[in-house]
This record gives structure tokens, sequence and C-alpha cells, in this order.
């Protein structure tokens, strides 16, 4: 992970990567810029990302100070290894790969230990280890599978061989009526550039699986003030929003804030306000399975998403044949 910015939002990022997942994370420091005005910057937002990494538990790869020797030695200007002033060239790249791809590997002892946030439970609902898990073949189920776990995020593996189906229940309920389990895609692009329109939409109450479309319906000289209409494909016609105020649709499926948009800097930058009748598409999926109906030896996600604490899986055949099952995998993000 690298990016630019101050302390308090880079913090927002590490908390929330840390609360909502699983993932371990190899933090990188900035490489030296082509612009010398930006050199205390930088070193100030490479201590930040250093103290963040340390509280939140994951490794810094600190190219900061390596890529200034590099620089220093050989008596290289600031922009040798970019294409610009702070875009990496050819040279560049090679050079980041040589600083970071060391710290690829296993470390032994190393805390958290992967399984305290990853458990693997066999066909039974019996928890195994790693090693356990590897040679599991897994096992035809004749009967409901219940397993209590602790986490936001529950997959399932299908063992070999020809399965029949199940509905799947979390806490009693179909997952598609659990909270959390539906997720917005990123938004389409802005004008004349890949960057989206939108930074972020925020899903609502009773969220369905659909495609979205904002139109904009007014607009100023700068992208600044401006109103739109959203339409859902399975919702229809939701509400009219504009620049100056929170947006929660009609149906409440939709929470759109006002320094979401992206379209006041991609205008400056790219020199193309959207026009009136400009459409913004993005859609709202599914991260649950309220059925399973294996094809392949391969895993699927049940539910992700869920509050992170305890729960209660079911797995109940429908009873159109045993159900061939190899493993069930929970993921419990340890949060700071």
């Amino acid at each position: 992970f690298h990016d630019y910015g101050d302390k308090e939002n880079m913090e927002v990022m590490f908390s929330n990567l840390c609360a909502r997942t699983t993932a371990e994370a190899l933090i990188l420091t900035h490489h030296v810029a082509g612009q010398p005005a930006w050199m205390g910057m930088h070193d100030r937002e490479s201590e930040n990302l250093r103290a963040l990494a340390d509280k939140y538990g994951y490794e810094v790869v600190d190219v900061r100070p390596t890529w200034k020797q590099i620089l220093e030695k050989n008596e290289l200007p600031p922009g040798f290894f970019l294409k610009d002033i702070i875009h990496l060239n050819p040279a560049g790249e090679q050079l980041m790969a040589g600083i970071v791809l060391p710290h690829f590997g296993y470390i032994p002892g190393q805390k958290p230990m992967w399984n305290a946030k990853v458990r693997r439970y066999d066909g039974h609902g019996v928890a195994m280890s790693d090693e356990d898990a590897a040679k599991a073949a897994g096992v035809l189920l004749q009967k409901p599978l219940r397993l209590e776990f602790e986490g936001n995020r529950v997959d399932l593996v299908a063992a070999a061989g020809k399965s029949g189906t199940a509905r799947i229940l979390i806490d009693g309920k179909k997952p598609s009526e659990c909270p959390g389990v539906y997720a917005a895609t990123r938004p389409s692009a802005a004008p004349a550039t890949w960057q989206p329109a939108l930074r972020r939409i925020q899903v609502g109450a009773n969220p369905v699986v659909e495609d979205w479309a904002l139109t904009f319906t007014a607009m100023n000289t700068n992208a600044t003030e401006f109103a739109y209409d959203v339409a859902g494909s399975m919702t229809g016609p939701d509400g009219s929003g504009s620049s100056r105020e929170t947006f929660v649709s009609k149906s409440g499926r939709l929470i759109i804030a006002t320094n979401w948009f992206h379209i006041a800097e991609t205008a400056r930058t790219f020199k193309k306000v959207p026009p009136v009748g400009f459409k913004v598409t993005w859609k709202i999926v599914p991260h649950f399975l309220d059925e399973w109906k294996p094809a392949t030896a391969t895993a699927v996600t049940l539910a992700q998403g869920l509050p992170n604490g305890k729960h209660v899986l079911e797995i109940v055949p429908t009873g159109d044949g045993p159900l061939a099952v190899r493993e069930m995998v929970v993921y419990r993000p340890l949060g700071r």
C-alpha cells in the first residue's frame, strides 16, 4: 500500500482496512519526487506512514531512505528515476521492485498470525489447522450442518465430485436479508479521464441487486454547482439531488454526500466539465449466496460484510443429493 495524504485521513484508511478485512498489508514510504519543494512534506508523510503501520501491525518497506542513499551515492538528480515529477520511469520501476520484493516472505512467529484472523473448518464443522486443511478430502453431508463462528465473512469450498444443492442461512435468515452484504461498484468515469465521477456510493436501507444511473440536470462552468436525478433498474426514478446537501434517495437505498463527487477536480485537471445529460453509472452487487449450487470444487462466498461478531451458519440440503463439502473458511478482522 502506498498513498499520499495527511495523517488523519490516512489513519481512516488504516483503521477501516484493519476493522473490515483480514488482509495483511505492506506499507511503502515515499520515493523521492522531482519537485524539491515537496521534500520536507514527503519526509513528514513518510514518518506518519511508519507510525501508522506500527500502530496497526503492518510491515513497512522504508523506500525513502534507500532511495535517497542511491541518489546521493551515485550523484544522481532527484528526477533520474522519474518520467515526470512523481511517476516512475522503467529504471525507477526496477529500483522500486528491488526494494520491495525482499519483503515478500513468510516470517515464523510473526504476530498476529494468519490463523488468528482466518479459521478453517471441515465439512463437519470441526476446526482444522492449515496442515489438516491441505489434506482434507471433504465429506458428503446428508443432513443440515450448523456452524457457530465469529467474523464478518464465511466462504464454502466444495469437494470434488457431484453434489446436491443447499439453502444457506445466517442467524436464521437468508444472507440476502443480512445488513452489510451489498456493495456499490466503482462509479463510471468523469469526462476525458479514467478517474471516477464519484468517489463513493453508500448503500442505504433495503438494497436490491440492480444497476443505477445518476444524470446531471444542471451544471455550472467549473462543476462546483450542479443538480441531478437518480434511477435504479429495479427501483425506478428515486429522487433528485444537488451539490448543496447530502442526498438520500426516496427509497432510502442510496446515500451520496456532496464531497464524494469528483467532477470539480477532474474538470480542473482535464479541462472537461460534465454536460447536462451526462450519466454516471454503477451497480449494487451481492456479496452473499442464498442457495448453494456447486458446479466445481471451488470456493464461494456465502456472506461478506456481516457485522463483525458471533453468527450461526446453517447449510440445509434441499434433498436433491448429498452435499460435497471440503471446508468452510471464516474471516475475523481483529481491528484496533
